[in-house]
């Protein structure tokens, strides 16, 4: 045991045992602070998310974070790339090995019970934790993490700004950068990324993405991808195939919420900005047809497409989760693009306003209703949702088109001077497909790419693996503009420097037409 100047410590219970404790730390009234030689202190830790029975495991580290979990449980059919990543986590997990534990400086650890096999990171508070075991603690002066009452936490790490507190009992968990759990919350092979909450609930298997939150003693939440997610009360999903277990999984897309006491049979993929409210006994596939409601009427599931496009809440959670990100650690390890409107959202209501255009086409008129995704579709709502996709295309595309001229606008520059501003330079061949990297929207090449790269050695440590998804993040407003440059082009006939001063004032007006209509609808 190894002590460093102005370090107090009072009235242990048992024992301190090899540890390294560091300068200006306080330890008092806590019963056992021992480390065995060889601890990994929770990293190594394999968490079964999505799927119970296994297959989707993310193995925990220090330096995780959503991008690379993601990595590790959606890419499982690329064998020759999880190999090549898990040896890169391998690599960087070694370094993490020690012959002794650690209480790094500026540390407070009060009324605590066992804790075994804890590396303890700078200014962190424990205070009355009751047992706490094999586990990384990660703080910072700028945002410590704390570790409260009646805690119970074995093989775990825990981020900067972290809050967990009130008899909080978990297992297999990564806990991200300022995410609060509290309230008797538990959890079992859980992820948690930044800015989640979990209050009184019970989750499994669960993949939590940035801002993902549940408030409620009655919700059940397991073996799904969620991200932007609110869970209702009493929200609750099945993921059993009864005699082979539970080998079932769901995505909620980002931006999903849940009503009082909603349930959903998995295997489901639930739209991006949807709301499901009622129980939903047949397995709901309907990823095209995001900011839908989908509620249960007679034991049928019904799709109303397009309708949360003018949700008052919808507007609120664009501007509340900028606002609501706690983080203050000079290093942010979630890469999260906030944008509610964006190609990965737009390209799928393009998308779904072809294919239900085409579905009404196709539906004789005496039928009142189809079925899509394992979803009922209202015949006369086909053609409606396509229109108010119409509407939100329109001022994402227009909108965007004038927010890049504005400037050149109001220094009175000449047209062709106002042209230039649009020109697109991209590459891309592939521009239409995006993915949602659990809060980072990336093209589909360039994640691609990135995978290549890990699979040929060019990228042979988990730093530059980071490094590399930092550059695709910093990127991604000129990729949104090489998208919204050819979606453009594709939707109005002339590319968006082609554009006359004619073409400019006829979308204005659709452009407005466009936002009053939504508007309207929101008020």
């Amino acid at each position: 045991m190894l002590f460093r100047s102005d370090v107090l410590i009072d009235r242990m219970g048992s024992a301190i045992l090899n540890y390294h404790i560091e300068k200006d730390v306080l330890i008092e009234n806590t019963f056992l602070l021992s480390a065995e030689k060889g601890a990994q202190f929770g990293n190594g830790v394999k968490v079964s998310i999505l799927n119970e029975a296994g297959g989707r495991d993310v193995t925990l580290f220090n330096d995780l974070n959503a991008q690379i979990a993601y990595f590790q449980a959606s890419f499982r059919h690329d064998s020759e790339f999880q190999q090549k990543l898990d040896s890169l986590i391998e690599k960087n997990i070694k370094s993490q090995v020690h012959s002794h534990g650690i209480v790094e400086s500026g540390v407070r650890i009060r009324n605590c019970g066992s804790i075994k096999n804890v590396r303890i990171g700078m200014d962190a508070i424990l205070e009355s934790a009751a047992k706490l075991e094999n586990g990384t603690i990660l703080s910072c002066p700028q945002h410590p993490s704390y570790v409260g009452v009646s805690v119970v936490a074995q093989d775990f790490i825990v981020s900067e700004g972290a809050h967990i507190d009130a008899g909080v009992i978990m297992e297999n968990v990564f806990v991200g950068q300022a995410t609060q759990l509290g309230n008797q919350f538990s959890a079992e092979n859980a992820l948690f990324f930044a800015n989640c909450e979990g209050f009184n609930s019970e989750v499994n298997s669960i993949f939590a993405g940035p801002y993902s939150v549940t408030h409620h003693k009655s919700t059940l939440l397991i073996a799904s991808l969620f991200s932007f997610y609110n869970a209702g009360s009493g929200s609750n999903q099945s993921n059993h195939m009864y005699k082979l277990g539970p080998v079932h999984q769901g995505i909620f897309e980002r931006g999903c919420k849940t009503g009082s006491f909603s349930y959903v049979l998995l295997e489901s993929h639930v739209p991006a900005f949807s709301t499901v409210i009622g129980k939903h006994l047949t397995n709901i596939d309907a990823p095209l047809l995001p900011f839908s409601y989908i509620t249960e009427e007679k034991g049928d599931s019904r799709l109303m497409p397009a309708i949360n496009l003018f949700s008052i809440g919808t507007v609120r959670d664009e501007a509340k989760w900028p606002a609501r990100d706690r983080r203050k650690a000079n290093q942010k390890r979630d890469f999260i693009i906030f944008d509610v409107f964006s190609p990965y959202s737009v390209e799928k209501m393009r998308q779904g306003k072809a294919m239900l255009l085409k579905l009404y086409e196709e539906t004789p008129r005496e039928k009142s209703s189809i079925v899509y995704g394992g979803v009922q579709i209202s015949r006369l709502l086909l053609r409606k949702g396509a229109k108010y996709y119409g509407f939100a295309i329109d001022r994402y595309l227009i909108g965007k088109i004038i927010n890049k001229m504005e400037k050149a606008i109001e220094t009175k520059a000449s047209w062709k001077t106002i042209r230039e501003q649009l020109v697109c330079n991209s590459a891309s061949e592939d521009i239409n497909n995006w993915l949602d990297l659990s809060g980072l929207l990336a093209l589909k090449e360039r994640i691609e790419k990135l995978m290549q790269d890990v699979k040929e050695d060019k990228i042979r440590t988990v730093e530059e693996l980071l490094a590399q998804i930092q550059s695709i993040y910093e990127i991604y407003q000129d990729d949104e503009w090489a998208y919204i440059y050819n979606a453009f082009a594709d939707d109005y006939g002339f590319a968006p420097d082609k554009m006359t001063p004619e073409d400019f004032s006829l979308l204005i007006k659709k452009w407005a037409k466009a936002a009053n209509s939504l508007n309207a609808l929101i008020l």
